[in-house]
């Protein structure tokens, strides 16, 4: 696992870095960036300029066309 190829724990809902985020959604990452820094795919990012997070469940709901569920305890974990 290198830093420009992050691994996704597949314990974890969450993923971790455009490069797996955009292998999961079939698209490349760049078009991953420009959907997160738009806000139309949800994400998260600890601190400006980091590595982006995102839930599957949200990559899902884009995917789909719909909107992204609220992340609760119960589907934080899956």
């Amino acid at each position: 696992m290198s830093a420009r190829t992050p691994e996704r724990d597949p314990r974890s809902p969450w993923v971790r870095g455009t490069v797996a985020m955009g292998a999961y959604m079939d698209i490349s990452p760049d078009e991953v960036g420009l959907l997160l820094r738009s806000g139309e795919l949800r994400g998260t990012q600890r601190k400006q300029g980091g590595h982006w997070r995102t839930h599957i469940d949200w990559m899902d709901a884009y995917l789909a066309g719909e909107e992204p569920p609220p992340i609760t305890s119960q589907n934080s974990r899956r």
